[in-house]
């Protein structure tokens, strides 16, 4: 198990060997059983000491350090990993809801398969003309708010020379 002293400490990895000092000392003050007489502060305690052992120690820290940076990654790594999973997961799961068909059954009436493959065809195409419509709906409102800008900036710089002319005009 890896313990992350610095989190333990609250100080950041570039903290001094004063800052670490200091550090223990704040959080030794903090979980001292006198200050907290109802709780069971041993576990606290113990933490910050051997937090403060590796840390204060220049040759365990660099070691410390090298593997904290290595924690660091794996973690990361299990984080991506179960974002991943949770997409995966997401993605089977619409793709079971949008399975209705069963490919080892074979519709006996001919009439309702030609109608079941027609109506698929069917399907498809309107897909296919829905898709075309919204680019044509897209491209329309793009035209049509260029347009609108345009003739906006027109208006605007036509008030201006109206108002220009006004003020040389007094």
């Amino acid at each position: 198990m890896f313990k992350d002293y610095y989190k333990i400490l609250d100080i950041p990895v570039h903290a001094t060997a004063e800052e670490v000092k200091q550090a223990f000392r704040n959080q030794a003050i903090r979980w001292h059983p006198d200050r907290n007489p109802n709780v069971d502060t041993t576990v606290q305690m113990q933490e910050i000491n051997e937090a403060y052992l590796i840390l204060k120690d220049a040759e365990a820290r660099a070691r410390y350090d090298i593997e904290y940076q290595r924690f660091n990654y794996f973690q990361q790594q299990q984080e991506q990993q179960r974002e991943k999973d949770k997409t995966r997961q997401k993605e089977e799961q619409q793709t079971k809801q949008r399975q209705h068909t069963t490919t080892d059954y074979t519709v006996a009436d001919d009439i309702l398969k030609r109608w079941m493959d027609n109506a698929q065809k069917q399907a498809v195409a309107l897909a296919q003309q829905t898709i075309r419509d919204m680019k044509g709906v897209v491209s329309a409102a793009t035209s049509g708010c260029i347009s609108g800008i345009i003739q906006l900036v027109i208006a605007i710089v036509v008030i201006n020379l109206i108002s220009l002319l006004f003020k040389s005009c007094n």
